[in-house]
């Protein structure tokens, strides 16, 4: 994922490590434990679940809205 402008970094702190998109979610998943209280293998976790990406991305440092998002 893009940003829609092409911009390479925050434009308000400089940031040019990374952004987020906010996404719903939906569906249902299951977190196994062992009987020692440990968590176990949850490589599956998020297999009952869908994404559904929101179109704005957001500075991952300083959380201001950076426009549009296109898929690569």
């Amino acid at each position: 994922m893009k940003l829609k402008s092409g911009a390479t970094s925050c434009r308000y702190c400089g940031n040019n490590y990374a952004f987020y998109v906010i996404h719903s979610a939906s569906g249902s998943t299951s977190c196994f434990y062992g009987f020692n209280g440990d968590d176990a293998d949850n490589t599956h976790l998020w297999d009952g679940v869908r994404l559904k990406p929101k179109k704005t991305a957001y500075c991952g440092e300083c959380q201001k809205s950076l426009g549009s998002v296109v898929e690569d």
